[in-house]
């Protein structure tokens, strides 16, 4: 209520002035000059909503029949004096109704923006937890695109390998499996995407120093709402020890 009744007296105002502008240059002006009232009506529009903008228009129209328009002092004008008023009615109603409607584009346009903003604030905060999380894990994490093409690799990977990322994204990881396991990964790896199942292969990867370890890789595929593979997220855990000591335990048992 209190917005509406401040809109209102915006425009009574803004008319007003509108009116002494045109009142005191009258002289010198023609009949049909009558900028600063469809200002008026414009800005009452803009800032203040349609409300605003017929008081505005409906203020104008008395003060240009009873100052400005034949016989002057009177609210029943000559036939000359109508004409002027339905068009000075018309070019209103367009100027309030194109007001309004361009300041409602432009707060849907800045609604949209914020959220948008909102929206990629919430994924970058969403990011930072996913990596944060990652890679405190003692595994090596990856994810890789619905096509299979890694797109990222945690900081306990690039530690492990002792190769930056952008060496390694895409397919260049395999660079680091040994050569004897490197078809049955690719190949599982390919079965996996092609099913949208879970990829589960143990293989030997390098470390930095060249030495080989085994590990155990594991990806799951992640579903959008549409049922189909949005990203595939993955870990290698380190099973050479127990693969050692489990080949200990089945030479002493023989």
């Amino acid at each position: 209520m209190k917005n509406h009744l401040r809109g209102q007296v915006a425009a009574l105002l803004l008319v007003l002035a509108g009116f002494l502008a045109t009142y005191t240059l009258w002289p010198h002006m023609r009949p049909t000059e009558l900028g600063f009232f469809y200002l008026a009506i414009a800005f009452s529009s803009w800032f203040f909503g349609r409300a605003a903008g017929i008081t505005a228009t409906v203020t104008s129209i008395l003060l240009i029949t009873y100052f400005f328009v034949s016989p002057r002092g009177s609210l029943n004008p000559e036939p000359e004096g109508w004409i002027l008023l339905a068009v000075f009615f018309t070019v209103a109603l367009f100027l309030s109704g194109a007001s309004i409607s361009r300041r409602n584009a432009l707060d849907l346009a800045s609604n949209e923006a914020r959220r948008l903003r909102s929206v990629q604030q919430e994924l970058a905060l969403s990011e930072l937890r996913w990596r944060t999380l990652a890679e405190s894990l003692p595994n090596l994490v990856f994810t890789c695109r619905p096509d299979g093409a890694c797109d990222y690799i945690s900081a306990q990977w690039r530690d492990y390998t002792g190769i930056p990322e952008f060496k390694q994204v895409g397919y260049k990881w395999l660079n680091a499996i040994h050569s004897d396991d490197r078809d049955l990964v690719c190949q599982r790896w390919d079965n996996a995407i092609e099913a949208s199942r879970i990829y589960d292969c143990d293989c030997r990867m390098r470390r930095f120093d060249g030495t080989y370890r085994w590990f155990k890789i594991r990806a799951l595929p992640i579903h959008d709402v549409d049922g189909n593979v949005s990203r595939w997220v993955g870990t290698c855990t380190d099973i050479h020890d127990v693969n050692r000591d489990s080949s200990r335990l089945r030479t002493t048992a023989s």
